[in-house]
């Protein structure tokens, strides 16, 4: 990466540029508790498929 500017697709953008688009838009709101633990049960989800599929890679 170069010094002040993010890679998006093949075009460079200099970080003022970046802050100011994200400026613009709308403020993501907290999660609920609802949907937190959602996350987190998607999340673990996630992280075991991960290691089921590097442990099966590790044996192949």
């Amino acid at each position: 990466m170069l010094a002040g500017r993010r890679v998006v697709g093949s075009r460079y953008f200099s970080e003022e540029k970046i802050s100011e688009l994200c400026e613009d838009g709308p403020k993501p709101e907290p999660p609920s508790e609802g949907s937190s633990g959602e996350l987190g049960f998607v999340a673990e989800q996630a992280t075991r498929a991960s290691l089921e599929l590097a442990d099966r890679m590790e044996a192949a």
